[in-house]
């Protein structure tokens, strides 16, 4: 019965699609394939610029800004309400008095305050629609780095499976010539399904990640496969050691939301401007004057407030990131210390199986553990490089500093 098991276990592994050349004997090889760049991949900055270019979010803001220009246009207008139609049926009538002339000229200090409030407003929104592009490219950084992360672990967790397999088919050839363990022979096939169950787990993730980065996008569900090229420059202590208040003062120079912040102040103030010089005009007069003043006043300080408090959220931001990207890249150094110990002892007990001195099942054991440890470590290094990108986002300075490729695992 359980060599029937064996049989039926081996064989759906081998449904899995996994089959090939044996991977123990170029799973070093295999391995650093993940880091190699392919054939029409894309780019980071080619994805970003994609998003950035075509998306939904990015035209609605768009709307939004092109809407503040024809507010602006409309508030001109206001110089002058009257068409040329009006003013030829006013003087046919004899209706042109002394009463319109003076609304037209004692309302043009409140309506050209008016237009200076529609200019900063839309100033305001083409800040916001930069921040929004800026949101877009990085959210879209997380996807794709979140992407390579998944498919370099589907492809380590694939291996995994093929150095099962290996071991199962040895552990089946040994008890066959009755010198094999059966109880190790059933720990492994078990050992082999939770793996495979973490793989299928895996490729769907893989499936809903691209799915979703199709989507900001905008392209279809069933469009071609999203590929993308791999990094293989790792982030170290040289790229995290800058001045964080040196950063936070260019954040806060260049962030479009201060900006925008910093323009609807200029709104408001020119808005308490416009309610006040309105007293000049016929429309401006009425019990309420004073507290229409009063509460473009209280907009403006409303105003003020929300421009410090985002200025504080950014300062925050930077240095909350920079904390984040430092802890990330200390534990890639951490997984990769661990990783180049199991690659080590890799090679050793591939050499050893090549004299043979040892069974091919401690040199599975062997490729597991170094196949478990370069996951570990290529989900770090994915993961700082996100961290690297949201630094750069909150600063919107280049903070990576580029430097010579190295290998993820380099050879001792």
């Amino acid at each position: 019965m359980k060599k029937l098991i064996s049989i039926v276990l081996l064989t759906s592994f081998s449904l899995t699609g996994f089959a090939g050349e044996d991977i123990h004997l170029n799973l070093l090889e295999k391995s650093q394939e993940l880091l190699e760049a392919k054939a029409g991949a894309l780019t980071l900055e080619q994805v970003k610029e994609l998003a950035a270019g075509d998306n939904v979010d990015a035209r609605i803001a768009y709307e939004k800004l092109y809407q503040a220009h024809q507010k602006i246009h409309q508030a001109r207008a206001n110089y002058f309400p009257y068409g040329a139609g009006d003013v030829a049926i006013f003087y046919a009538t004899n209706f042109w008095n002394p009463l319109i002339l003076a609304e037209l000229v004692t309302s043009i200090p409140s309506k050209w305050h008016n237009v200076a409030k529609e200019t900063h407003l839309k100033n305001a929104e083409g800040h916001n629609l930069v921040a929004l592009r800026e949101n877009i490219k990085n959210q879209v950084a997380q996807l794709y780095f979140n992407i390579l992360k998944e498919e370099g672990a589907l492809k380590l967790t694939e291996y995994q499976v093929r150095l099962l397999e290996e071991k199962i088919r040895a552990l089946y050839a040994q008890i066959e010539v009755g010198i094999g363990d059966r109880s190790e022979l059933v720990e492994t096939e078990y050992t082999a399904l939770k793996i495979r169950d973490q793989y299928l787990k895996l490729k769907s993730l893989l499936v809903e990640e691209k799915a979703a980065l199709k989507l900001v996008l905008n392209m279809s569900y069933d469009s071609a496969d999203l590929v993308f090229t791999p990094v293989k420059e790792v982030l170290g202590e040289k790229d995290v050691d800058f001045d964080v208040d040196a950063v936070v003062e260019k954040a806060v120079a260049n962030a479009p939301e201060i900006k925008a912040a910093q323009e609807m102040v200029y709104a408001a103030s020119r808005s308490r401007s416009s309610t006040k010089w309105s007293i000049l005009s016929f429309s401006g007069l009425g019990f309420d004057y004073l507290d229409r003043v009063r509460m473009a006043s209280s907009k403006l300080s409303e105003s003020i407030l929300l421009k410090d408090a985002v200025t504080r959220n950014i300062e925050n931001e930077v240095r909350s990131r920079q904390s984040v990207l430092r802890n990330a890249v200390n534990f890639v150094a951490s997984e990769r210390e661990i990783m180049e110990r199991s690659k080590f002892n890799f090679q050793i007990a591939l050499g050893r199986f090549e004299a043979g001195h040892i069974g091919i099942n401690e040199l599975v054991e062997a490729g597991i553990f170094y196949i478990i440890d370069f996951r570990r470590t290529l989900i770090a290094h994915y993961d700082s490089q996100a961290r690297m990108d949201d630094m750069e986002r909150a600063a919107l300075v280049p903070i990576h500093v580029e430097v010579e490729e190295q290998d993820l695992a380099p050879a001792y």
